[in-house]
């Protein structure tokens, strides 16, 4: 399974997601709202509520969304049980992969390439709690962090 945000996040999931080999089934969690980027991929996909729409939104409507989305991502998981979860960081994946990661089911961050010394305040939140973390430049958040591995520039 792979979240997807909207914008760069989910392009660059798309193209994540075509290096997978075809014999891999892979589920998308979009989140809710228009976005041609993702428009290729709707019939494969579940829509989830962001918790945020606009910076303006007020604390107890963020609340309300993200209890949502959290209730949502935890039936999405239970349903499906995908064989992992993978991300490339919109701030929609935090549930999905911290239920994950608590119900046995592999997880995989993947940090924006725009990250160069210090992560995204997903990408923070999230290191020791994925099984893998992913950092696109090798001497910045590799040595700085523990938990962090670098593989090469990840799309």
């Amino acid at each position: 399974m792979m979240v997807f945000g909207q914008g760069g996040h989910a392009r660059r999931g798309m193209i994540i997601a075509g290096m997978f080999p075809k014999t891999v089934e892979c589920s998308f969690v979009i989140s809710s709202g228009y976005d041609p980027a993702t428009d290729c991929i709707i019939e494969r996909g579940y829509h989830a509520l962001p918790s945020r729409i606009t910076p303006t939104d007020n604390i107890i409507l963020t609340l309300f969304r993200t209890i949502i989305l959290v209730i949502h991502a935890l039936f999405l998981l239970m349903v499906t049980r995908p064989a992992a979860v993978v991300s490339t960081g919109p701030g929609i994946a935090l549930p999905f992969l911290i239920i994950a990661g608590r119900i046995g089911i592999r997880t995989v961050y993947i940090e924006s390439p725009s990250r160069v010394i210090t992560p995204s305040i997903t990408g923070l939140f999230l290191i020791k709690r994925v099984d893998l973390w992913f950092g696109s430049w090798s001497s910045y958040m590799v040595d700085r962090y523990d938990g962090v591995d670098y593989v090469g520039m990840v799309i």
